[in-house]
């Protein structure tokens, strides 16, 4: 009885701690979701010389991981094949899930790696003084950030 409360309660803990991002299959892909590029499908049509005369030529298929790891994106629109996400400027581009395999993380992961790449707003006023209250300004603009995400 005490060891299956202590593997609860260790259980619990890591669940806590740990987000796993989930590879999704395009029909699994929503609205509202963050996503990420987990990997990228690309198929090349290689020739080469054959001694009968005639050139043959083979596709050769190559899955690749992405070269940097991008930002994570927030689906606002899915008509399969293709999906529409926003990146953290506001701007929205179309992945074709035939070439593009998505992975899905967590909402607290997605906001975490995005807020510190919104583009400031410019204040009229001088902002060369730091006020005393800078983090309690930050948690406000995590707040208004998330109320605009959960709008879209």
């Amino acid at each position: 009885m005490v060891d299956e409360i202590k593997i609860q309660e260790s259980v619990q803990d890591t669940s806590k701690v740990c987000a796993l991002a989930r590879r999704l299959a395009p029909e699994d892909i929503l609205m509202g979701h963050y996503v990420m590029i987990h990997q990228d499908q690309q198929q090349f049509l290689i020739g080469r010389c054959s001694p009968l005369g005639e050139p043959e030529y083979v596709t050769m298929e190559f899955i690749m991981r992405p070269d940097e790891t991008a930002l994570p994106g927030k689906v606002v629109e899915v008509c399969l094949p293709y999906v529409v996400v926003e990146n953290h400027k506001g701007k929205t581009s179309i992945l074709d899930t035939r070439s593009k395999h998505l992975a899905r993380v967590s909402e607290s992961f997605g906001l975490a790696a995005l807020i510190p790449h919104k583009p400031k707003e410019k204040d009229s006023e001088c902002t060369c003084k730091k006020e005393e209250g800078s983090s309690k300004e930050t948690k406000a603009k995590r707040s208004l950030l998330r109320k605009i995400f959960r709008k879209k």
